[in-house]
């Protein structure tokens, strides 16, 4: 079929009639909810919340079975394919909006339902440990050395720099590429160190993630003398100098998982990670990691029958 289309006309000599798509579904029109409440509104991190609701079709011809309705955390679903009514607990570890969303099963998008619940986190109670930067600057500094003394075909000609971020760091190595026969290439390393700490249940794994670029470049004048052999050897030493910093860097996010570890080894008896925060504070040498440890939930009491009287004995029943 062939339609004409341009600027100012659309024609299909009258073989197509418009049809106007259907109205989205509001599932406020058809749904409220009679009940949503918390237990609390501001919580300590991993405390239990209950979530209580209740929906009612506003209308008799209005089945519930034919919609599907979600308890979601922010982004996080918690319970699909909700009863009209019922209670969830579940355990928050940040700044939470709770919501239902509801859609048809087979047609239409999903909206929410009625209002959210904003629950907010309370870190009062929370350890703040600082990891400083003049360490971690020495560990990563400690890693070059070794990566250097190992590879007689590099080594350093200048400053490490690093730079701290919200949330990254970095740090820039000028090397060089030291070759037999030929001139020497600059080596440019560059890494980004990112921190995260992910929630599983009751556990909190750490994650330390070390991305890597490299090139290696020679001068003009060295292009020039080696009619052109430079950039080949150039264009090698990019494809294999990743392969060698892959292997090193996955060795160096082990030894920085590790110095955290014996880092924080004291306190996770009793307190739980929550997160690892980069605390730039400009670019001064009072930068540091920030570990942010909370109190382990106080488990409940067994509940203990009471025990007979001395000398009285239980009767049968």
């Amino acid at each position: 079929m062939r339609i004409s289309v341009s600027a100012n006309s659309l024609s299909d000599n009258g073989l197509l009639t418009p049809i106007d798509p259907p109205p989205p579904l509001d599932i406020d029109d058809l749904f409220e909810l009679e009940l949503f409440r918390t237990s609390k509104t501001t919580f300590f991190p991993f405390e239990e919340i209950d979530v209580q609701w209740s929906i009612r079709a506003k209308t008799a011809n209005t089945e519930f079975d034919d919609y599907l309705f979600t308890l979601v955390a922010t982004d996080n679903i918690l319970v699909n394919d909700l009863p009209a009514s019922g209670m969830a607990t579940f355990s928050p570890h940040k700044n939470t909006l709770l919501k239902i969303q509801g859609r048809h099963r087979t047609r239409g998008g999903v909206n929410t339902l009625g209002q959210g619940i904003a629950l907010s986190v309370d870190e009062s109670s929370c350890l703040v440990r600082e990891f400083p930067r003049v360490v971690f600057d020495d560990i990563v500094n400690t890693a070059l050395t070794g990566l250097t003394s190992q590879t007689a075909e590099i080594r350093l000609q200048g400053e490490v720099r690093s730079t701290w971020k919200l949330g990254s760091i970095e740090y820039y190595f000028p090397l060089e590429l030291v070759l037999n026969n030929f001139f020497n290439g600059d080596l440019d390393v560059k890494i980004e160190l990112t921190f995260a700490v992910h929630h599983n249940g009751s556990q909190s794994e750490l994650e330390v993630n070390i991305d890597h670029s490299s090139d290696v470049d020679f001068h003009g004048l060295e292009d020039v003398l080696s009619l052109g052999s430079s950039a080949i050897i150039a264009a090698t030493a990019d494809r294999m100098v990743p392969l060698i910093l892959e292997c090193e860097m996955r060795q160096q996010e082990i030894q920085v998982v590790r110095s955290f570890m014996a880092f924080l080894r004291r306190d996770l008896d009793t307190h739980r990670l929550l997160a690892v925060r980069v605390a730039p504070l400009g670019n001064s040498r009072l930068a540091n990691i920030a570990f942010v440890l909370c109190p382990l939930p106080v488990e409940p009491e067994p509940i203990v029958p009471d025990a007979p009287r001395g000398g009285e004995l239980t009767p049968p029943i």
